[in-house]
Protein backbone atom coordinates (compact mmCIF):
# COMPACT_ATOMS: atom_id res chain seq x y z
CA UNK A 1 0.00 0.00 0.00
CA UNK A 2 2.82 2.57 0.84
CA UNK A 3 4.39 1.84 -2.89
CA UNK A 4 0.78 2.46 -4.72
CA UNK A 5 0.26 6.04 -2.36
CA UNK A 6 3.87 6.80 -3.40
CA UNK A 7 3.24 5.96 -7.47
CA UNK A 8 0.44 8.03 -6.94
CA UNK A 9 1.65 11.12 -4.95
CA UNK A 10 4.69 10.97 -7.58
CA UNK A 11 2.04 12.09 -10.23
CA UNK A 12 -0.23 14.19 -8.33
CA UNK A 13 3.15 16.17 -7.39
CA UNK A 14 3.99 16.60 -10.25
CA UNK A 15 0.69 17.44 -12.29
CA UNK A 16 0.30 21.27 -12.59
CA UNK A 17 -3.57 20.45 -13.33
CA UNK A 18 -3.82 18.93 -10.01
CA UNK A 19 -2.01 21.87 -8.28
CA UNK A 20 -4.40 24.55 -10.46
CA UNK A 21 -7.80 22.46 -10.25
CA UNK A 22 -7.65 22.36 -5.87
CA UNK A 23 -6.27 25.82 -6.15
CA UNK A 24 -9.14 27.16 -7.52
CA UNK A 25 -11.09 24.80 -5.90
CA UNK A 26 -10.30 26.09 -2.45
CA UNK A 27 -10.08 29.42 -3.72
CA UNK A 28 -13.96 29.31 -4.76
CA UNK A 29 -14.97 27.45 -1.74
CA UNK A 30 -13.54 30.08 0.49
CA UNK A 31 -15.15 32.99 -1.39
CA UNK A 32 -18.90 31.71 -1.92
CA UNK A 33 -19.12 30.48 1.94
CA UNK A 34 -16.94 33.42 3.76
CA UNK A 35 -19.31 35.75 1.51
CA UNK A 36 -22.59 33.55 2.38
CA UNK A 37 -22.24 34.56 5.74
CA UNK A 38 -23.35 38.03 4.88
CA UNK A 39 -25.22 37.45 1.37
CA UNK A 40 -29.06 37.82 1.30
CA UNK A 41 -30.40 35.57 -1.66
CA UNK A 42 -33.29 34.57 -3.54
CA UNK A 43 -34.56 31.13 -2.85
CA UNK A 44 -36.94 29.96 -5.08
CA UNK A 45 -38.63 26.55 -5.59
CA UNK A 46 -41.99 25.47 -7.33
CA UNK A 47 -42.68 28.94 -8.35
CA UNK A 48 -42.66 30.39 -5.15
CA UNK A 49 -39.76 32.36 -4.10
CA UNK A 50 -38.28 34.35 -0.55
CA UNK A 51 -35.28 36.37 0.40
CA UNK A 52 -33.37 34.75 2.56
CA UNK A 53 -30.44 36.18 4.79
CA UNK A 54 -28.07 33.32 4.79
CA UNK A 55 -26.01 34.99 8.06
CA UNK A 56 -27.89 34.24 10.67
CA UNK A 57 -27.88 30.35 9.20
CA UNK A 58 -24.14 30.44 8.96
CA UNK A 59 -23.71 30.13 12.53
CA UNK A 60 -23.61 26.85 15.02
CA UNK A 61 -25.35 24.40 15.04
CA UNK A 62 -26.49 24.62 11.29
CA UNK A 63 -24.04 25.60 9.86
CA UNK A 64 -22.35 22.05 9.32
CA UNK A 65 -25.35 20.78 7.54
CA UNK A 66 -25.98 24.61 5.26
CA UNK A 67 -21.85 24.74 4.93
CA UNK A 68 -22.26 20.62 3.30
CA UNK A 69 -25.08 21.78 1.17
CA UNK A 70 -23.46 24.90 -0.39
CA UNK A 71 -20.11 22.89 -0.80
CA UNK A 72 -21.36 19.94 -2.62
CA UNK A 73 -21.80 22.30 -5.67
CA UNK A 74 -18.32 22.58 -5.85
CA UNK A 75 -17.58 18.70 -6.08
CA UNK A 76 -16.92 18.68 -10.05
CA UNK A 77 -13.56 20.16 -9.60
CA UNK A 78 -12.19 17.31 -7.70
CA UNK A 79 -14.35 14.68 -10.06
CA UNK A 80 -12.22 16.33 -12.73
CA UNK A 81 -8.99 15.30 -11.30
CA UNK A 82 -10.27 11.83 -10.92
CA UNK A 83 -11.36 11.58 -14.58
CA UNK A 84 -8.01 13.22 -15.62
CA UNK A 85 -5.50 11.05 -13.54
CA UNK A 86 -7.43 7.98 -14.75
CA UNK A 87 -7.86 8.15 -17.95
CA UNK A 88 -4.42 9.69 -18.73
CA UNK A 89 -3.41 6.14 -17.17
CA UNK A 90 -4.65 4.61 -20.67
CA UNK A 91 -4.30 7.88 -22.69
CA UNK A 92 -0.34 8.13 -22.14
CA UNK A 93 -0.22 3.74 -22.03
CA UNK A 94 1.70 4.27 -18.49
CA UNK A 95 -1.34 1.60 -17.17
CA UNK A 96 0.88 -1.12 -19.42
CA UNK A 97 3.60 0.53 -17.74
CA UNK A 98 2.61 -0.27 -14.51
CA UNK A 99 1.27 -3.88 -15.49
CA UNK A 100 4.96 -4.63 -17.16
CA UNK A 101 6.33 -3.35 -14.27
CA UNK A 102 5.02 -6.30 -11.76
CA UNK A 103 2.20 -4.00 -10.71
CA UNK A 104 -1.11 -5.77 -10.00
CA UNK A 105 -4.24 -4.91 -11.74
CA UNK A 106 -5.70 -4.61 -8.28
CA UNK A 107 -2.75 -2.27 -6.77
CA UNK A 108 -3.36 0.03 -9.87
CA UNK A 109 -7.24 0.44 -8.95
CA UNK A 110 -6.26 0.47 -5.12
CA UNK A 111 -4.29 3.48 -6.28
CA UNK A 112 -7.07 5.22 -8.07
CA UNK A 113 -9.12 4.33 -5.02
CA UNK A 114 -6.91 6.09 -3.00
CA UNK A 115 -6.93 8.96 -4.69
CA UNK A 116 -10.76 9.17 -4.48
CA UNK A 117 -10.87 8.71 -1.02
CA UNK A 118 -7.90 11.40 -0.67
CA UNK A 119 -10.02 14.13 -2.27
CA UNK A 120 -13.43 13.16 -0.29
CA UNK A 121 -11.14 13.66 3.25
CA UNK A 122 -9.42 16.88 2.02
CA UNK A 123 -13.33 18.03 1.23
CA UNK A 124 -14.47 17.05 4.66
CA UNK A 125 -11.79 18.71 6.28
CA UNK A 126 -11.88 21.92 4.08
CA UNK A 127 -15.95 21.90 4.82
CA UNK A 128 -14.43 21.15 8.67
CA UNK A 129 -12.10 23.94 8.64
CA UNK A 130 -14.41 26.98 6.71
CA UNK A 131 -17.58 26.02 9.27
CA UNK A 132 -15.45 26.25 12.17
CA UNK A 133 -13.91 29.89 10.77
CA UNK A 134 -16.93 30.81 9.90
CA UNK A 135 -19.13 30.12 13.38
CA UNK A 136 -16.39 30.93 15.55
CA UNK A 137 -16.15 34.51 13.58
CA UNK A 138 -20.26 35.09 14.81
CA UNK A 139 -20.44 36.69 18.22
CA UNK A 140 -23.19 34.65 19.25
CA UNK A 141 -21.14 31.72 18.69
CA UNK A 142 -23.24 28.81 20.56
CA UNK A 143 -21.86 26.72 23.25
CA UNK A 144 -22.23 23.05 21.61
CA UNK A 145 -19.93 23.83 18.75
CA UNK A 146 -20.12 20.59 17.66
CA UNK A 147 -23.78 19.70 17.15
CA UNK A 148 -25.19 19.43 13.95
CA UNK A 149 -21.59 17.90 12.82
CA UNK A 150 -22.83 14.61 11.37
CA UNK A 151 -23.87 16.36 7.88
CA UNK A 152 -19.90 16.63 7.68
CA UNK A 153 -19.11 13.06 7.85
CA UNK A 154 -22.36 12.48 5.60
CA UNK A 155 -20.71 15.08 2.80
CA UNK A 156 -17.81 13.12 2.82
CA UNK A 157 -19.25 10.14 2.55
CA UNK A 158 -21.41 11.20 -0.44
CA UNK A 159 -18.54 12.89 -2.04
CA UNK A 160 -16.45 9.08 -2.15
CA UNK A 161 -19.78 7.71 -3.83
CA UNK A 162 -19.61 10.87 -6.49
CA UNK A 163 -15.80 10.55 -7.01
CA UNK A 164 -16.03 6.23 -7.34
CA UNK A 165 -18.73 6.86 -9.77
CA UNK A 166 -16.74 9.18 -11.91
CA UNK A 167 -13.67 6.56 -11.37
CA UNK A 168 -16.39 3.83 -12.67
CA UNK A 169 -16.76 6.34 -15.72
CA UNK A 170 -13.50 7.01 -16.65
CA UNK A 171 -12.26 3.45 -16.56
CA UNK A 172 -15.10 2.67 -18.94
CA UNK A 173 -14.66 5.57 -21.66
CA UNK A 174 -10.54 5.65 -20.85
CA UNK A 175 -10.86 9.25 -22.19
CA UNK A 176 -11.05 12.25 -19.81
CA UNK A 177 -13.54 14.29 -21.58
CA UNK A 178 -15.88 11.94 -22.82
CA UNK A 179 -16.22 10.86 -18.47
CA UNK A 180 -16.48 14.46 -17.91
CA UNK A 181 -19.69 14.38 -20.55
CA UNK A 182 -20.77 11.45 -19.21
CA UNK A 183 -20.90 12.75 -15.77
CA UNK A 184 -22.48 15.76 -16.33
CA UNK A 185 -24.83 14.23 -18.63
CA UNK A 186 -25.35 11.72 -16.79
CA UNK A 187 -26.77 13.27 -13.31
CA UNK A 188 -28.40 16.43 -15.01
CA UNK A 189 -30.68 14.66 -17.79
CA UNK A 190 -30.43 10.64 -17.97
CA UNK A 191 -30.70 9.90 -13.94
CA UNK A 192 -33.86 12.94 -14.01
CA UNK A 193 -35.44 11.47 -17.00
CA UNK A 194 -35.42 8.20 -15.63
CA UNK A 195 -36.84 9.33 -12.47
CA UNK A 196 -39.27 11.01 -14.57
CA UNK A 197 -40.16 8.38 -16.68
CA UNK A 198 -40.67 5.85 -13.98
CA UNK A 199 -41.70 7.97 -11.04
CA UNK A 200 -40.30 9.27 -7.66
CA UNK A 201 -40.33 6.24 -5.84
CA UNK A 202 -38.32 4.30 -8.32
CA UNK A 203 -36.12 7.38 -8.83
CA UNK A 204 -35.38 8.25 -5.30
CA UNK A 205 -33.39 4.76 -4.81
CA UNK A 206 -30.73 5.92 -7.86
CA UNK A 207 -26.74 6.55 -7.44
CA UNK A 208 -26.88 10.21 -7.47
CA UNK A 209 -30.33 10.50 -6.01
CA UNK A 210 -29.06 8.41 -2.95
CA UNK A 211 -25.72 10.70 -2.02
CA UNK A 212 -27.91 13.95 -3.03
CA UNK A 213 -30.28 13.20 -0.43
CA UNK A 214 -27.39 13.15 2.28
CA UNK A 215 -27.16 17.03 1.64
CA UNK A 216 -30.06 17.86 1.08
CA UNK A 217 -31.25 21.58 0.51
CA UNK A 218 -31.87 22.72 4.11
CA UNK A 219 -33.20 26.24 3.32
CA UNK A 220 -36.37 25.50 1.98
CA UNK A 221 -37.70 24.21 5.16
CA UNK A 222 -36.25 26.34 6.91
CA UNK A 223 -37.70 29.67 5.11
CA UNK A 224 -41.50 27.86 5.52
CA UNK A 225 -41.96 26.02 1.38
CA UNK A 226 -44.95 24.65 1.31
CA UNK A 227 -44.60 20.64 1.52
CA UNK A 228 -40.86 21.17 2.87
CA UNK A 229 -39.72 18.75 5.08
CA UNK A 230 -36.30 18.41 7.27
CA UNK A 231 -33.27 17.39 5.68
CA UNK A 232 -31.45 15.12 7.64
CA UNK A 233 -28.67 12.21 7.23
CA UNK A 234 -30.76 8.76 7.25
CA UNK A 235 -29.24 5.05 8.01
CA UNK A 236 -31.03 4.16 4.91
CA UNK A 237 -29.43 6.31 2.25
CA UNK A 238 -25.71 5.55 4.19
CA UNK A 239 -26.32 1.81 3.24
CA UNK A 240 -27.44 2.18 -0.02
CA UNK A 241 -25.08 4.13 -0.48
CA UNK A 242 -22.03 1.92 0.59
CA UNK A 243 -23.87 -1.04 -1.38
CA UNK A 244 -23.59 1.86 -4.76
CA UNK A 245 -19.50 2.65 -3.48
CA UNK A 246 -18.92 -1.43 -3.36
CA UNK A 247 -20.76 -1.92 -6.59
CA UNK A 248 -18.69 0.87 -8.29
CA UNK A 249 -15.21 -0.58 -7.05
CA UNK A 250 -16.43 -4.31 -8.16
CA UNK A 251 -17.26 -2.87 -11.50
CA UNK A 252 -14.06 -1.27 -12.11
CA UNK A 253 -12.30 -4.16 -10.58
CA UNK A 254 -13.90 -6.28 -12.89
CA UNK A 255 -13.24 -3.90 -15.95
CA UNK A 256 -9.12 -3.78 -14.98
CA UNK A 257 -9.10 -6.63 -14.59
CA UNK A 258 -10.31 -7.93 -18.25
CA UNK A 259 -8.38 -4.52 -19.88
CA UNK A 260 -6.26 -5.26 -23.02
CA UNK A 261 -2.60 -3.92 -22.34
Amino acid sequence: MKRILKIEYRKLFHSRSFFILMGIYVLVFFIVTTNLSTAIVKVSDMGNQVDMDFGKYMGFPYIWQNMSYVAKFMKILPAIIVAMQVANEFTYGTFRQHVFNGMGRGEFLASKLALCVGLSLFAYVLVTGAALYVGLSKPDAATSIFEGYRYVPAFGFAMLGYFTFTMLLAFLTKNTALTLAGLLGYSWVAEPLIAWRMGDEFGRWLPLNVFERLNANPFLYKVGFPGSVPADVYGQDLLLGSVYILLFVGISFLYVKRADL
